[in-house]
């Protein structure tokens, strides 16, 4: 019996280690982020009011502004520690960021993206 056994000696460290994969700590990961990337898309595209959006407001606003003045993209941050999800409205889809895996998705609703914008558009002074 090693020094790091159970009581019992029943599970030494080392049995712990042969045990652990990181490979299959990755594909749960990865798997995770797409499925994440995956609920958020279809939430954003299910969305045809502003209720429906207000019910789920991001964590954070990012408006991308060129130099003229003009808000190009608004990104939503609706996720953040793992995964990192975010909501790009102009492009109409969703990418997330987790344990060096990336995933993205449209949002089909280009209708619905596009009214989303102009809302936060409009909210852009109060917020810049």
């Amino acid at each position: 019996m090693d020094e790091f056994s159970g009581v019992d000696g029943s599970m030494a460290l080392s049995d712990v280690y042969k045990n652990y994969s990181p490979s299959h700590r990755h594909n749960e990961a990865e798997r995770y982020l797409r499925e994440s990337v995956k609920g958020v898309a279809q939430r954003y595209s299910s969305f045809d009011s502003v209720d429906d959006l207000m019910r789920n407001e991001p964590l954070d606003i990012e408006y991308h502004v060129d130099g003229r003045g003009n808000i190009r993209e608004i990104e939503l941050t609706v996720a953040t520690g793992g995964p990192g999800i975010y909501v790009e409205l102009a492009r109409g889809y969703v990418r997330g960021y987790w344990a060096g895996d990336e995933a993205s998705l449209d949002i089909r609703n280009p209708r619905g993206t596009d009214w989303m914008f102009d809302f936060y558009a409009e909210m852009a002074p109060m917020n810049l």
